[in-house]
């Protein structure tokens, strides 16, 4: 009985989460919502708004993501994005700045393009 509950455990183990081959584009949709970086240095407030939206709604497609471990980061990303293009630019907290905010969307990104390496697919 224990053996026949772990292989129905193991076969389960994904749930409900989308395949990595139909999250792919929607992550790197995402990544395209976001300004490059020279928009920080003459940021405009229909564009931040325009972020901001398309954020909101990209998560709901993001999460959750194909593999647990990319939750977090993903979720991460998602959070400092919005926040960053809420405020236009961010003016308080420990992030401040466009440049600063820049410099961790990126690293976040890199967390997660790691782990989409590391995943079991």
């Amino acid at each position: 009985m224990v053996a026949i509950l772990a292989i129905a455990l193991v076969g389960c183990g994904r749930g409900d989460r989308p395949d990595f081959a139909a999250w792919q584009p929607l992550w790197e949709e995402a990544l395209d919502v976001v300004p490059p970086p020279s928009f920080a240095q003459s940021p405009d407030l229909a564009t931040c708004e325009r972020v901001v939206g398309d954020l909101r709604e990209t998560q709901e497609s993001l999460l959750p993501s194909p593999d647990g471990t990319l939750d977090g980061p993903v979720r991460d990303w998602i959070s400092l994005a919005e926040h960053t293009f809420f405020e236009c630019p961010p003016r308080e907290g420990e992030i401040i700045g466009f440049a600063e905010a820049y410099v961790q969307l990126e690293r976040i990104r890199l967390e997660v393009e790691a782990l989409l390496d590391t995943v079991d697919r």
